[in-house]
């Protein structure tokens, strides 16, 4: 299953997050909502593969660009944050996931591809 959005990845929230309402915390629960509503009946497996395409930031030339395309991201955000993220997402609770196979690359548009194995 493709998932066309831009990936996200877990915030580290604290107690004061209850009433300050931090934008960052904000624009994770929308993108959580998000992923919800696109992968709506998609039974995610105890293993699976999961590529997530992180896009280039605007900045980025277009030679730049065509270097990089499908190539693996090696920056911030971490893989385990987006990780945490799409499974806080689809789980209930992730102790039954026994296998995961993850990568990050670039890509012009976001997107999250999942196979369960």
């Amino acid at each position: 299953m493709i998932i066309e959005m831009n990936p996200f990845a877990y915030v580290r929230r604290t107690r004061a997050d209850c009433w300050k309402k931090r934008p960052v915390v904000l624009r994770y629960y929308a993108s959580k909502d998000e992923l919800i509503l696109k992968a709506w009946g998609f039974q995610l497996g105890n293993s699976y593969k999961i590529t997530f395409g992180i896009p280039f930031p605007d900045s980025y030339s277009k030679k730049k660009r065509e270097s990089l395309l499908g190539m693996p991201h090696q920056q911030k955000c971490d893989l385990d944050n987006y990780l945490k993220a799409f499974q806080d997402s689809l789980l209930k609770a992730d102790q039954t996931v026994y296998q995961i196979h993850a990568r990050k690359i670039w890509a012009e548009e976001g997107f999250i591809e999942v196979e369960n194995t």
